[in-house]
């Protein structure tokens, strides 16, 4: 019985330096191979804790989609001055005035999004995107054709 109370004084009392550096690496090697997240911290004692966060699926789908969010963003600004650099507003007819209007309200829309964190309408703006840049560029196609002769 003493030998127990001993050996557990002994462990509570022992300074940390004193415990090997592989017995800690022992424990957070196979933790970090499993792509958890560590805490390491003290405890009442100041014992040394290490306490493994799974990583969490829905988390990182959340930051892929925010992350192509921020891509289509920029996608957009690019698409709006492309859209701009090869017409001039003065010279724009009807037509081409509505669909920067439209470019415009999706980048509102994607900037809105992303202010407040809201991946579920991502497939939708990316619709959106692609069907304005299809347009775009088969009407600037067409007059540089035009111009061209």
């Amino acid at each position: 019985m003493f030998k127990t109370v001993k050996t557990i004084l002994d462990a509570v009392f022992t300074p940390e330096t004193s415990y090997p550096q592989s017995h800690i690496d022992d424990l957070t090697t196979p933790l970090i191979e499993n792509s958890e997240s560590l805490i390491i911290a003290k405890n009442e004692c100041k014992e040394q804790v290490i306490i493994a966060v799974p990583d969490n699926p829905e988390k990182n789908t959340y930051k892929a989609k925010h992350k192509e969010l921020h891509n289509l963003l920029l996608k957009c600004e690019r698409l709006i001055s492309y859209f701009k650099s090869n017409t001039f507003y003065i010279f724009m007819n009807t037509e081409s005035k509505i669909k920067l209007y439209a470019l415009n309200q999706l980048l509102d829309d994607i900037k809105y999004d992303l202010e407040y964190g809201d991946v579920a309408f991502l497939d939708e703006l990316n619709d959106r995107y692609l069907r304005l840049k299809s347009e775009i560029n088969v009407s600037s196609m067409s007059l540089a054709e035009m111009n061209s002769t």
